[in-house]
């Protein structure tokens, strides 16, 4: 996996997370699971793009055949897809709480119960594990991605 590239899209990548909806278009849930099995590698892929078709508005953004993601989506479901990143262990004093002891994301519930540091696989990750576990755009500046001029 590795990183979006632009700023400004990984800005809003957090955002939608932490927010658990696309925060340019809030009836679009987010998830963003953090293990490295296949269900979860899709969902941080939807995740990304659910992101750039939105970062403008609702639907205003960038269409997802302007990346590899598809192509990636592809790689994964086959198996032929290279490991994502190790998930960085948030720390306590930066990372956001989740909003239940009880509840994976995308599903928040109200409780009065301290919430525990997030782990790799449960809980609101942080904007360093959103960083290292987000999809790569997949593109070069001035080149087609589909390689058609």
């Amino acid at each position: 996996m590795g990183t979006l590239t632009s700023p400004y899209a990984m800005q809003h990548l957090v955002s939608d997370v932490l927010a658990r909806h696309a925060v340019n278009n809030p009836t679009v849930k987010v998830s963003f699971p953090l293990d490295n099995s296949k269900a979860s590698q899709l969902a941080r892929l939807t995740a990304a793009s659910v992101t750039l078709q939105n970062l403008f508005g609702p639907g205003k953004g960038c269409p997802i055949v302007s990346t590899t993601f598809q192509a990636q989506a592809a790689a994964i479901n086959a198996g032929t897809a290279p490991p994502p990143p190790t998930v960085p262990s948030p720390s306590p004093s930066t990372s956001p709480k989740p909003a239940s002891s009880q509840t994976p994301l995308p599903t928040p519930s109200p409780s009065s119960a301290p919430a525990p540091t997030p782990t790799p696989s449960f809980g609101t990750p942080s904007a360093a594990q959103i960083e290292a576990l987000a999809p790569q755009l997949g593109f070069t500046a001035g080149k087609n991605p589909t390689g058609r001029l």
